[in-house]
């Protein structure tokens, strides 16, 4: 769900298990980022606020972060949504938690993801 906060958007993120939260996210890009599904439109640049959840966490982690990213509705097999980079201060607290939960799964897994 995402609501729009004077230019800005407010997106709430729900990664129920670490398989969603695998696909979702993003090794390559700087600071680290996640996939987001949504519908909404964003342009490249966009800043949004997410709040994110993953599995067996008690609270939700609020990152900000700008658009890297957009797969279009349409776009052959590819989920609808955007790519968020992490802003650098948001990083160091959000980065920690995700790769406790992705401890394992990254190495040589071919698995395919939301962006690649």
């Amino acid at each position: 769900m995402a609501l729009n906060m004077g230019g800005n958007s407010i997106i709430n993120v729900s990664l129920p298990n670490k398989n969603i939260l695998y696909a979702s996210y993003m090794p390559f890009v700087t600071d680290g980022g996640l996939f987001v599904r949504t519908n909404r439109k964003h342009n490249l640049g966009d800043e949004v606020f997410l709040l994110i959840d993953l599995p067996d966490e008690e609270e939700k982690i609020p990152v900000t972060g700008r658009v890297v990213w957009i797969s279009p509705v349409n776009q052959g097999n590819r989920v609808q949504g955007v790519g968020i980079q992490f802003s650098p201060a948001d990083s160091a607290k959000a980065m920690p938690k995700i790769m406790k939960h992705l401890a394992g799964l990254l190495d040589n897994n071919t698995q395919p993801t939301f962006t690649m």
